[in-house]
């Protein structure tokens, strides 16, 4: 979004129609604090947003989407792109925002981000897509689901592939 970090953060409460600048500003306060940004930006909250680092720039979406106070969060594959610290920040986000009763529904396909899940969701779904029909294939805990071959295989075509799933849920799988 090629506004400033406040702009970014104030827009979907412009576009609904919020017009009180200090309801503005304390919502984009706020939302930052949760998503774990306003220490690092508050001093440059006008900057633009583009000029941040990855993490950041993700959490800073997140921001933008929590101003207006949403019910269900959906984040489509959160991770992609962060480092090792950034993932590991945006757990402790996900946990933070499930905390405070926000349902969340996380999208993840590359096995290595798998164990994202794992760390922040009381119930996972798998879902494979057949022939341009979605089809269910499991559901549950997580230490039910990941175990099942074919829950695996949703995610690889060979189980060669899981050499590189570093998270600490290899062993499951």
């Amino acid at each position: 979004f090629p506004k400033g970090i406040y702009e970014n953060v104030a827009y979907g409460l412009r576009v609904n129609g919020v017009k009180d600048l200090e309801f503005i500003a304390a919502r984009v306060e706020e939302s930052l604090k949760l998503a774990a940004l306003w220490d690092e930006v508050k001093d440059r909250i006008d900057q633009a947003g583009l000029s941040l680092a990855g993490g950041q720039q993700q959490r800073l979406c997140i921001a933008r989407a929590l101003a207006t106070r949403p019910k269900l969060l959906i984040l489509d594959e959160p991770a992609g792109g962060m480092n090792d610290q950034e993932t590991q920040e945006l757990i402790g986000l996900i946990s933070r925002m499930r905390a405070r009763g926000l349902t969340i529904l996380l999208i993840v396909i590359y096995p290595t981000f798998v164990w994202l899940t794992a760390r922040t969701s009381k119930k996972w779904q798998v879902w494979e897509k057949q022939k341009n029909d979605p089809y269910d294939i499991s559901g549950g805990r997580f230490s039910e689901v990941i175990g099942q071959m074919r829950v695996v295989k949703s995610f690889v075509t060979d189980p060669r592939e899981l050499a590189s799933f570093k998270g600490p849920y290899r062993g499951a799988l």
